[in-house]
């Protein structure tokens, strides 16, 4: 597996972009933020995380 398929847990993911549990929580029950199931577990792609983060991104000079 490579390390931008890296599955992380809840803990790891709000951990990697330095959001409370709970507004990571938030971000998934309004479908921005895509995750996988397995069983039981929920799980976050390491590349999906860094993607959301890139959509998110703002140009300062742009906005200008």
């Amino acid at each position: 597996m490579t390390e931008t398929s890296e599955l992380l847990t809840d803990k790891e993911a709000a951990s990697f972009l330095r959001l409370s549990p709970l507004t990571l929580w938030r971000l998934r029950k309004r479908g921005e933020l895509p995750f996988v199931r397995l069983a039981t577990k929920l799980l976050y792609r390491r590349s999906d995380l860094i993607a959301f983060i890139d959509g998110r991104t703002r140009n300062l000079e742009a906005t200008k």
